[in-house]
C-alpha cells in the first residue's frame, strides 16, 4: 500500500514515504467515532493528523462566503474545538480497541488551510484546542497521558515535518 495521499480536496499532498507504516484513518468506520485524516508511525513516534482546507478551489465561488462564515462561527463557539478533540480521542479509541498498543509518544497534527483566520484567532484556536485534548491516565497507555499538538498551514507542516515523514 502506498504512503502518499491527498486531502479530500485532492489539493494537499502528504508523503509518508519514510514512516513504518501510514494509513487513512477516516476510511475505516465505525459507527459513532469519528477519526483523523491520516495515522503515520515512524520507529519513535505516532502522528495523527487532520486535515482542514477550506482555501480549496473546489468551493464553488458562490458559496465560499457562506462557507467561509459559517467555519469562522463554529471557531467562535465551541463546536469546531469539540469536532477536532473528538477526532484524536475517537482515533486513540479505535486503536485501542483493536488491541493496538500507543507506547510511543503521540503529536495530533491539525493542518489548516484558511488565509481568513489571523494571527491571534489561529492562536486562540490553537490553545484551546491543545488545553482540551483529551488525556488517558491508564498506566499501561503512558505514551498518551500528554499528546503533543501543533496547528499549521501546510507550508508550516511540510517545514516541519516532511524532512522525517517522507524520503
Amino acid at each position: 500500500m502506498g504512503k502518499i495521499f491527498t486531502d479530500e480536496s485532492g489539493e494537499l499532498t502528504f508523503d509518508f514515504s519514510a514512516c513504518d507504516s501510514a494509513y487513512r484513518a477516516d476510511d475505516v468506520n465505525y459507527t459513532g467515532l469519528s477519526a483523523v485524516d491520516f495515522i503515520a508511525e515512524t520507529s519513535e513516534d505516532f502522528y495523527f493528523i487532520e486535515v482542514k482546507n477550506l482555501d480549496n478551489s473546489s468551493i464553488p465561488i458562490d458559496l465560499i462566503a457562506t462557507q467561509k462564515e459559517k467555519f469562522l462561527i463554529k471557531v467562535d463557539g465551541n463546536e469546531f474545538k469539540r469536532d477536532i478533540c473528538s477526532k484524536i480521542k475517537d482515533s486513540l479509541l479505535k486503536k485501542i480497541a483493536l488491541g493496538q498498543k500507543i507506547a510511543k509518544p503521540v503529536t495530533y497534527i491539525l493542518v489548516l488551510e484558511y488565509k481568513a483566520l489571523d494571527s491571534s484567532q489561529r492562536r486562540r484556536l490553537y490553545l484551546d484546542i491543545g488545553s482540551n485534548i483529551p488525556r488517558f491516565s491508564e498506566p499501561e497507555y503512558t505514551a498518551i497521558h500528554s499528546i503533543k499538538f501543533d496547528l499549521c498551514s501546510k507550508t508550516e507542516y511540510d517545514s516541519k515535518y516532511q524532512t522525517f515523514l517522507a524520503r
